[in-house]
């Protein structure tokens, strides 16, 4: 079993790493708010009965390995979207709870471009959606939503730098 639980579902007993055997269903039993085994953050110890894993270590591989949605390998410049007009206080994860909800966002797929000195963000940030309709959807909602101060947002398509150039004359 995974993250050190052990047990049959068939007999329905579990054992978890507190040492403890529960028969029935773990829901069931006395026990509820710690079916996966003791461990308590204020104790210094692990949560959870399984070994020591970072959530990061687990995304990574999930992207590495190519088991996420758009692959490992995924480029789609078409379903990319290029945010203008951001504030300073931008986040990549604030970023993400904006555009989210308007479908499914590819691995890796969501940035604000921040200052390597300052770490605040530079105004602008991309948006790569794994479905066409969900980056139109996003395009069409966001593009010119103004702020107090008379600012606002500008979303497009991303275009890439050799279209820019042919664009402007190859300047």
């Amino acid at each position: 079993m995974p993250w050190g639980a052990t047990g049959t579902s068939n007999s329905r007993s579990w054992t978890s790493d507190s040492s403890t055997t529960a028969t029935g269903n773990w829901y069931q039993n006395a026990n509820r708010s710690e079916p996966y085994g003791r461990g308590s953050f204020q104790q210094g110890g692990n949560a959870g009965s399984g070994t020591a894993q970072s959530v990061k270590l687990i995304i990574r591989h999930l992207e590495q390995s190519g088991i996420l949605p758009g692959g490992k390998s995924y480029t789609n410049d078409g379903n990319t979207l290029y945010i203008t007009g951001l504030p300073e206080d931008t986040t990549t994860e604030s970023l993400y709870r904006i555009f989210s909800p308007f479908g499914a966002v590819a691995p890796q797929g969501c940035s604000a471009v921040m200052d390597e000195q300052s770490g605040i963000c530079k105004g602008y940030g991309f948006v790569n959606y794994l479905d066409p309709s969900a980056c139109s959807m996003a395009m069409e909602t966001i593009n010119g939503m103004k702020f107090p101060d008379g600012s606002w947002l500008t979303v497009r398509i991303k275009q890439n730098r050799k279209d820019n150039e042919a664009e402007r004359g190859g300047l």
